[in-house]
């Protein structure tokens, strides 16, 4: 019965102390919209904000466009450009958020010239580029 006792209170021993030796996983980048503080190991599980940015064609010969998001985020495309800009170029409507898919709308100034609505896909640290046309 002693023998018994003692293996259960080895085998018990044992695995409290392998239990105590994993190390809390999680995502320990600071920049990550998922960050955990008290993660000591990270799991690649980090997720980062996307960006899109919409942009006008200039073969498309658009004016000022307002580009609404569902969220209510709204930007100006100021300028054409005569291939896809790179992500976050200057006088586009550039929107960042959380990985999902978001619906717009985009009104040219002159009223009743030209008006788009759409959904965009956002992953997580990518960027999308959406021309209006």
């Amino acid at each position: 019965m002693k023998k018994i006792a003692y293996v259960i209170a080895l085998l018990l021993s044992f695995s409290i102390i392998t239990s105590s030796c994993k190390k809390k996983q999680g995502c320990t980048d600071a920049t990550a919209i998922n960050f955990d503080a008290s993660a000591e190991q990270n799991n690649n599980s980090c997720i980062y904000k996307g960006n899109v940015t919409f942009w006008n064609d200039v073969a498309s010969s658009l004016g000022y466009v307002t580009v609404t998001m569902a969220d209510g985020t709204t930007g100006v495309i100021t300028a054409d450009y005569s291939s896809a800009p790179s992500c976050g170029a200057s006088r586009c409507f550039n929107y960042s958020n959380v990985p999902g898919t978001y619906s717009y709308t985009a009104v040219e100034a002159a009223p009743g010239l030209h008006t788009w609505s759409g959904s965009v896909a956002i992953t997580s640290d990518g960027c999308v580029t959406v021309r209006l046309y």
